[in-house]
């Protein structure tokens, strides 16, 4: 079972790593944790996923959501992973979406990725 939102507006503090972040934010996001990264398409986020990030939650346009979701499921499974579960994945119109910057180029699922801790110089 997925964890399905569906939005009627950009405005929500949850969407802020799509809608009002930069890259620098996001890297800095959940200190002292690592912070986040954008996948920006269903074939980036399926690479992200075989290197072993999980995703904190998707933003999927909602024409496409049978499909992404199908093929995310798929290859999670075929990495092994726990699965979408409790991930929330935001399902919003092409019209709403179109707001975002760049999303007319990537025309995709969007994934915000949990960064993996980075290795101490020692442990090189």
């Amino acid at each position: 079972m997925h964890n399905l939102i569906f939005l009627d507006d950009l405005n929500g503090a949850d969407l802020d790593p799509y809608v009002r972040l930069n890259e620098a934010q996001l890297f800095h996001a959940l200190e002292p944790d690592p912070g986040l990264f954008i996948a920006e398409s269903p074939k980036v986020i399926e690479r992200a996923l075989r290197a072993g990030y999980q995703p904190a939650s998707l933003l999927v346009e909602e024409k496409a959501l049978t499909r992404d979701l199908a093929d995310l499921d798929h290859e999670m499974a075929a990495n092994q992973t726990s699965g979408l579960g409790q991930t929330p994945i935001y399902v919003a119109n092409s019209k709403l979406l179109r707001q975002l910057p760049g999303y007319n180029l990537l025309r995709g699922a969007l994934a915000a990725m949990h960064r993996v801790k980075r290795l101490e110089l020692a442990d090189f």
